[in-house]
This record gives C-alpha cells, structure tokens and sequence, in this order.
C-alpha cells in the first residue's frame, strides 16, 4: 500500500516561510529562524516524533473547506457559503493557529506556538473551534448557496 504524504517539498518550505512572515512582525529573520527551532526541539521533546509531520499534520486538522462572505441581495447583505481553494485552506489555517497560539496565557512565545499545536492534535485547541465555528456559520447560511459568484 502506498503511503500518501500530506505535502511535498517545495509546499513544506512554502508553508514554512508563510508561518514565519506571520510570526515576523517587526525584527530579525536569523531570531525568528532561532525561535522556529527552538520549537521544533519543544515539539519534538513532548511527543517524540517528528516535528514536521505534527505541524503539517495540525495544519491539516485546522483547514476549514468553506468560509462565508458577504454579498448584497436584494439590498440586505447576507453572508454566503464559499468553496475554498487548497492553498487558501493552508494560509487560513495558519493564520489561525498563530492567531490563537499568540492569544493564549503562557510567557514565552514559543511555549504558546507548542501548546497550541499540540492542543490541534488533541482535538482540543481553539484554532480548531474556530475552524469549527466557520463551519457552522457556512451551515446555518447554506440557503444563501445559490447566491454565490
């Protein structure tokens, strides 16, 4: 049985330089190269696998397949289910788990990037309420899908 991987090369060093360009708000790029490995090492310590695959693996629990947008009909906007594309569904989820890795309690920014992504694949963080919540609301808006561009 051949075994599918989740993304090839070039996708991984892609995702990569997304995920730091978010990190990288202001300062150096050697520091934050820095840090990537110091959470790598955190990683790799707690679960003792392979760092890359639990990135990639909680990036593909994160992916949302769906987000709403906003269209005007009839003169009331109504928010209206879309499809999204792979590499949209990659960044989104991304965004996401920075987002909310940065929103949590702990010290260091590294400590909160690890728990987060360990959290995502426990099926228990809260980029993947997020991700869950976008769901929904394309759900409870699905009556709207004939709208769509």
């Amino acid at each position: 049985m051949i075994k599918k991987k989740l993304f090839n090369k070039q996708q991984i060093h892609y995702l990569i330089l997304y995920w730091l360009r978010l990190l990288l708000t202001d300062g150096n790029k050697l520091k934050n190269f820095a840090l990537i490995n110091e959470f790598f090492f955190i990683i790799k310590k707690a679960t003792m696998s392979d760092p890359f695959m639990i990135i990639l693996r909680s990036i593909k629990n994160v992916e949302p397949f769906c987000e709403v947008k906003n269209l005007k009909i009839k003169g009331v906007i109504r928010k209206v289910p879309v499809a999204i594309y792979p590499k949209r569904q990659k960044i989104l989820a991304i965004k996401l788990l920075v987002i909310n890795s940065k929103m949590r309690k702990e010290k260091t920014l590294i400590k909160k990037l690890s728990l987060e992504f360990l959290d995502v694949i426990a099926f228990t963080g809260k980029s993947l309420k997020n991700c869950t919540d976008f769901h929904k609301i394309a759900e409870t808006n699905k009556i709207f899908i004939q709208y769509r561009n």
